[in-house]
């Protein structure tokens, strides 16, 4: 970036690192040139949102310049100059670097995951620059065909890791390594190469509405409270997540200056969504209404941790909310009903995939839904959507027989004899 950079860090042995902001899905990323590699950049993430209305010709927020300056000290620090320094360079000094990367609370776990299992198995390597090919091709191999248990006791039977699960640890083992890579910790991405055992396609399902009857009923009997007319504010939670088919993650961190009763609406900003788009959920009046009446100081649904001394009591329970602690809580009690009625499971993310997919039926359009969620159209059709639910195909097809077969029914617009097949 050299004379180009708006802005310069100084470094504690005197180099000067040029450095610019750059905007990703709503946050702040910082701009620098790599510390080992010419004509090549790096960029980190500050976490600093950026504000409604700016644009470039305006100066970044204080606390950008802080992080980003923090974010290339670290980066220098660690990145090593040659050979020696990185390997060097251990696991515990290159974590908190792969984290600071990730905006999310939800893939820095899946970032420690993946090294803590990767650690365990080559635990002879004191850093990842050791790490080959081979051993990469070795650590797969043995990760698939090795078992695992549910406990910690050496008694309970192993099971078999899925081809999903197996997959995904290659697919985010690769994508630390590009970024070890980029940071200069690491001379190559050695999983590149690395075969990822193919995952039978599913096509999406959601549930009945026989089910989702049943949830609710479960949730009344499970959680009846002093008046044992159910727990309301879960109630309320799950009827906000069904009617915007929000993540759960995404639901669980609102605040309540982002709900506006005048308007009706809730606020998702983008750095609470998982795909970085900001959103305004619509709300009908009595939803509008219960949540005015429920809704938290500070967070929307804080007032959870208050009603679990009448719900929920146990010597576990936490007086002080986090939108961590509602997460749990919710994938909890989700886990429980699903082992009361196995034959009428729900998963939270259900949830999502029956909101996109009724909206598809109602709008008879899958990119008229993938605005409104939202969500590119592609991923609704290959991941949410359930295409039985959205288009019914078995009247579909009864209603196309008069187009379709030889002989019969009328095409608009066009004579009988047109549809008549040769010789008939």
């Amino acid at each position: 970036m050299g004379h180009h950079a708006k802005y310069v860090c100084e470094l504690a042995d005197g180099r000067k690192v040029g450095f610019s902001p750059k905007v990703r899905g709503g946050l702040f990323r910082v701009q620098f040139r790599h510390p080992t590699e010419p004509r090549k950049y790096v960029e980190a993430a500050t976490g600093v949102v950026v504000p409604r209305g700016w644009s470039s010709k305006k100066s970044p927020p204080a606390d950008w310049y802080s992080s980003a300056s923090d974010a290339i000290r670290a980066a220098y620090t660690l990145s090593p100059t040659d050979s020696g320094t990185k390997a060097r360079a251990t696991w515990d000094e290159v974590l908190p670097l792969l984290l600071e990367g990730y905006d999310r609370e939800a893939s820095r776990r899946t970032c420690q995951s993946a090294l803590t299992l990767l650690r365990a198995e080559c635990s002879t390597h004191t850093g990842p620059s050791g790490l080959t090919k081979g051993d990469a091709v070795a650590f797969a191999k043995r990760y698939a065909t090795g078992g695992y248990r549910r406990t910690k006791s050496t008694e309970g039977s192993l099971r078999t890791r899925s081809a999903q699960t197996v997959s995904s640890t290659i697919r985010n083992l690769r994508a630390i390594w590009t970024r070890l890579k980029k940071l200069g910790l690491v001379g190559e991405n050695i999983w590149v190469e690395v075969e990822r055992p193919r995952v039978p396609k599913k096509l999406p399902r959601i549930p009945t509405e026989a089910a989702i009857d049943r949830l609710f009923e479960w949730l009344d009997a499970r959680f009846p409270g002093p008046d044992g007319k159910g727990w309301p504010l879960v109630k309320l939670f799950l009827d906000v997540k069904m009617l915007s088919g929000c993540r759960l993650n995404d639901l669980c961190q609102v605040r309540s200056d982002q709900f506006d009763p005048t308007a009706g609406t809730i606020h998702i900003k983008a750095e609470q969504d998982k795909t970085h788009r900001e959103r305004l959920i619509h709300l009908p009046p009595e939803l509008v209404s219960a949540l005015s009446a429920l809704k938290g100081p500070t967070h929307l649904w804080e007032r959870y941790s208050a009603d679990t001394a009448a719900y929920r009591p146990g010597r576990r329970r936490s007086a002080v909310f986090s939108p961590s602690l509602l997460y749990s809580a919710m994938s909890s009690i989700f886990r429980e009903y699903n082992t009361a009625n196995p034959t009428q499971r729900v998963k939270t993310h259900d949830l999502r995939k029956r909101a996109i997919t009724l909206t598809v039926q109602m709008t008879g359009s899958v990119e008229a839904a993938a605005l409104a969620i939202p969500i590119s159209a592609d991923t609704a059709r290959r991941h949410y959507m359930d295409g039985q639910r959205a288009f019914d195909t078995a009247e579909l097809q009864k209603r196309m027989a008069g187009v379709l077969l030889r002989g019969r029914g009328e095409v608009p617009g066009k004579p009988r004899a047109n549809r008549q097949i040769l010789g008939r």
